[in-house]
């Protein structure tokens, strides 16, 4: 199948969305060029630096997702030229799953908004710490840098959080963004100031902003 757009790349941040104000700026600066590329001499070094020889790493994601499973293919072929045995723990009933310690060892899942705000993505990666229950560490400065937003307003001061905080996910190595969610936004000639919401609260989301010409109907 072909990408729905075919200059599509990989999201760079944890924490802003590709097109939002200062994402070029972050991805420039928050370390996650470093998984750019495939680096299998390295994969292949950690794994003999602590002693394992094709580990087996089983993914639980959701069967019915065409993403998912085109995601989890991915990861299988390229991790398997490292050495990792890469096997499937798809399952219909997989958010049931997720609190099951032993029950996978990756899995493979997103939040429900396309474009998910800060908070969003805090309690997203608080779940997935809490699911995790144990196979991950929760990070204290990760949560430091989350109630630090919470409560700060100057734009110059969020700015350096959201970078500290980017930079801090991308090394504690716990996890990775993939890809982001597409979103749409279709209307006639007729109305102006339609945007695309970054929640999925339904089509009347913004309505207040929009602006209809003299002949719409």
């Amino acid at each position: 199948a072909l990408p729905a757009d075919p200059d599509a790349a990989t999201r760079d941040s944890f924490v802003l969305a590709p097109g939002a104000d200062g994402y070029a700026d972050q991805v420039r600066a928050n370390g996650s060029s470093r998984f750019d590329d495939v680096d299998l001499d390295e994969a292949r070094q950690l794994l003999a630096s602590v002693g394992r020889t094709a580990p087996e790493v089983c993914v639980l994601f959701d069967p019915a997702d065409p993403r998912r499973v085109a995601a989890f293919d991915a990861i299988r072929d390229s991790a398997e030229k490292a050495g990792f045995v890469v096997t499937d723990c798809s399952t219909p009933q997989w958010e049931s799953v997720l609190d099951q310690p032993g029950a996978y060892d990756v899995a493979l899942l997103s939040s429900e908004d396309a474009y998910p705000s800060v908070a969003g993505i805090r309690a997203a990666h608080e779940a997935r710490a809490d699911a995790r229950d144990g196979q991950a560490t929760v990070d204290p400065d990760v949560a430091s840098l989350f109630a630090s937003l919470s409560s700060t307003e100057d734009a110059d001061a969020r700015d350096e959080l959201l970078l500290r905080l980017d930079r801090r996910m991308y090394g504690d190595r716990a996890g990775l963004p993939l890809y982001q969610l597409p979103a749409l936004a279709a209307m006639r000639d007729t109305v102006g100031g339609v945007q695309v919401s970054p929640h999925q609260a339904g089509i009347l989301d913004d309505a207040w902003r929009w602006t209809l010409s003299p002949d719409a109907p």
